[in-house]
């Protein structure tokens, strides 16, 4: 559900006690001046009960008693909080920190990006990205500058297609893991990350106040799955991941407030055997598994932990359907979705009103929602004995983030992220 943190800023009064020294209102009219001029969410006057009498009796020479309540984003109320205070002289003046639900189509930036776990200076090793990129379950690294100022970007597809355009065939040319990841420490070694990330002019950012339908349009319009969320003067205020806004318009995904992981870490398997036998069957990550006819609530707690955020869905003899990811919910979300990907949804959903939106994610987004209804076909899919590098190669050639494996028989036995293999290679 789209909550964030908010402030309630409460104040007990009568009808005709006045304000501050410098107004000539009442403290209820003054009040309610302050939240007509900072467009303030809420502002509620009632009559309050006075020493446990009703409160048509509650009166005293100011009139009735009254309780004045304002509310909004905490980032908006706190730095209001000294002229509110000047306006209930002598008054009760409370505080609360609240939670206010805010409708999908009026969340900000600020309201669902997440902290970066780690940034990297542009003299640092090429190495050292890389094993963020590997060991930190991240996707994108920003560079930065020792007082915070985005410099450039690192994903882990851009570095290696920029280090060698043509890794796909030289990994297959290498024919083991260790030569292959003696091949990738060449293209690091004696490189700082400054050589290979994608320079600041050439990145697309946003900004905290920017809207979730402006985000969306930007990661549309360039066909991003996260972006960088910089201040006015440039420096990391955040990060904005299409798994947020998925959460935020369809269905209440889990954020990872750790970094930029989708769910928990994935750990690499044990390779039996040495690096010569691994394969991709056993570095496959489990994954869940769900039958055609999994309800919604099902899915969504299957995603929870979804290794590269995609649960299995296989038919009753055991064999691999397809799969089922985030992108999928907002698709069906959308009125006339489930077809032309993420972007055409997208597209969709900023074409409607609010409550259009809001309206179809509750009628197609039902508890009648099945594991049918999302299904896509997986993102590359390959036998279980397949070579580790030749995977990889396969996924690097396919610019694929992940692999379902699947036996001979055509059951699955999980999912190989692209970064298990690599990191198994690059050590």
């Amino acid at each position: 559900m789209p909550w964030v943190p908010g402030l309630s800023v409460r104040a007990l009064t009568h009808e005709r006690t006045p304000a501050g020294a410098s107004h000539d209102r009442t403290v209820a009219e003054a009040l309610l001046a302050l939240a007509a001029k900072h467009a303030l969410a809420a502002a509620l006057v009632t009559p309050a009960a006075r020493g446990g009498l009703p409160a048509a009796e509650a009166r005293s020479a100011e009139g009735a008693a009254l309780t004045v309540e304002l509310a909004d984003r905490a980032e908006r109320l706190e730095p209001l909080l000294p002229q509110l205070a000047a306006c209930v002289p002598g008054g009760l003046l409370t505080v609360t920190a609240v939670r206010l639900y805010i409708p999908p189509a009026e969340l900000l930036v600020r309201d669902v990006l997440i902290a970066p776990r780690v940034t990297v200076r542009p003299e640092a090793p090429l190495g050292e990205a890389l094993a963020h990129l590997l060991g930190g379950d991240m996707r994108l690294l920003m560079v930065t500058s020792p007082d915070g100022v985005l410099l450039g970007i690192l994903t882990l597809g851009h570095l290696l297609r920029s280090a060698d355009p043509e890794l796909a065939a030289h990994l297959l040319e290498q024919g083991s893991p260790e030569r292959a990841r003696a091949h990738v420490e060449t293209l690091v070694a004696g490189r700082t990350t400054s050589d290979a990330m994608l320079p600041r002019r050439e990145v697309w950012t946003l900004r905290p106040a920017d809207s979730l339908r402006e985000a969306a349009r930007l990661l549309e319009a360039h066909g991003l799955t996260r972006a960088p969320v910089v201040d006015a003067a440039g420096r990391v205020a955040g990060l904005l991941r299409e798994r947020e806004l998925v959460s935020a318009l369809v269905a209440p995904l889990p954020r990872n407030a750790d970094g930029d992981g989708a769910g928990e870490p994935v750990t690499v398997p044990s390779a039996t055997g040495t690096l010569e036998s691994a394969t991709a069957g056993t570095l496959a990550v489990a994954a869940s598994h769900l039958p055609e006819d999994a309800p919604l609530e099902r899915i969504v707690e299957a995603l929870r932990a979804a290794p590269a955020g995609l649960a299995l869905v296989v038919a009753p003899d055991g064999r691999l359907r397809g799969v089922v990811d985030e992108r999928a919910l907002l698709e069906h979300a959308v009125p006339g979705g489930g077809t032309g990907g993420l972007r055409a949804a997208l597209r969709r959903a900023l074409g409607h009103t609010p409550q259009r939106v809001l309206a179809a994610v509750t009628h197609h987004a039902a508890p009648g929602t099945t594991a049918r209804d999302l299904l896509r076909p997986p993102p590359l899919t390959l036998p279980a004995d397949t070579p580790a590098v030749e995977a990889l190669a396969r996924m690097v050639a396919a610019h694929a983030d992940a692999m379902v494996v699947v036996t001979a028989a055509g059951e699955p036995v999980g999912v190989l992220p692209r970064r298990v293999a690599l990191r198994l290679i690059a050590g």
